[in-house]
């Protein structure tokens, strides 16, 4: 879930545990149309190592699990959100 202040996006498409990892998460999020000319997204979150820890809690979790990514305001609204 993308999350900037109380704004929130959840990515459509659940993924199961075991398809959770960093490759997947990124792919998911470069499906979301981008407002701009820019071709990639930019969140710094994913260069973070919580990123990374997050994951990694996730999938030896045994329990339901939301992995939330935050945002600043301009990489938030970076993502056309209007579509689905």
């Amino acid at each position: 879930m993308l999350c900037y202040g109380d704004n929130k996006f959840e990515l459509p498409l659940e993924l199961r545990r075991s398809e959770l990892t960093r490759a997947e998460v990124l792919g998911r999020i470069g499906m979301i149309p981008l407002k701009g000319e820019e071709k990639k997204f930019s969140i710094r979150f994913f260069n973070t190592p919580i990123f990374l820890q997050q994951i990694h809690e996730i999938q030896e979790g045994d329990r339901d699990s939301t992995l939330m990514i935050p945002c600043n305001q301009e990489e938030f609204e970076q993502f056309d959100l209007t579509q689905k």
